[in-house]
């Protein structure tokens, strides 16, 4: 029997890249406006350079995504100049606006009403690489717990977040269902694990697993795709 559901956010739910490129463009004017000297000495590449050393220097943070945005701010305030008070105060201010506008998403067709559905049959789980928070996106009352990689301590395809939540729902593997869309990351980690899978192609990713239990084109027949396991 089928107990749990655990899904994956980011290109599952909605399309983050057009998310992230709004929010790292809101965060671009922002710098400009309030510290034109570290949006010019500290453009997109550069920006990436301190990023890539702050996780070379503490590898943690790779799995911590806001931490890692926040660090990296801080660290181009820094280097521009900035003491060391005036840039975590800077650095908190900007995450918080990247933060707001990374939360803007517009969601998939039928997001919501399927949300519904399954909620009243099974327990829902969202496990996410990212940081979006299902608080703050107002799904909050269709998860009744989420699991990040900043929470675990690491990222899928790592087996954590799925054994955190099997854990969570004191489900056996066999009694639960991820839906994701990335090949590796979700459907070829969470089957490992052994759970059933649902994919749910997204153009961003290249190959498609070879053991997926359903797939589905859209979330409007995911429970369809869920009761042909039952």
């Amino acid at each position: 029997m089928i107990r749990l559901l655990t899904f994956d956010l980011d290109n599952t739910l909605w399309d983050v890249e057009t998310v992230i490129r709004g929010a790292e463009g809101a965060l671009r004017d922002w710098l400009i406006e309030r510290a034109a000297n570290v949006a010019h000495e500290c453009p997109p590449e550069r920006m990436m350079q301190l990023r890539n050393e702050l996780v070379k220097e503490e590898p943690s943070l790779a799995h911590n995504l806001s931490e890692l945005r926040r660090r990296t701010l801080q660290a181009a305030f820094l280097v521009c100049g900035y003491s060391e008070q005036e840039a975590q105060a800077l650095s908190m201010e900007a995450f918080e606006l990247f933060i707001h506008h990374r939360h803007q998403v517009v969601y998939y067709p039928d997001t919501f009403e399927v949300l519904e559905a399954l909620a009243q049959r099974f327990q829902l789980i969202a496990l996410s690489n990212g940081n979006a928070d299902v608080a703050r996106l107002g799904l909050g009352d269709y998860f009744s717990e989420s699991f990040s990689a900043a929470r675990v301590g690491a990222s899928k395809p790592a087996p954590d977040m799925f054994h955190a939540a099997l854990g969570h729902a004191d489900a056996e593997a066999h009694q639960a269902v991820h839906i994701g869309d990335h090949p590796f990351d979700d459907i070829k980690a969470a089957s490992d694990v052994g759970m059933h899978t649902i994919w749910i192609p997204h153009a961003s990713h290249k190959g498609e697993p070879a053991n997926a239990s359903r797939q589905v084109a859209r979330l409007a027949e995911l429970p369809a795709a869920i009761d042909s396991l039952l």
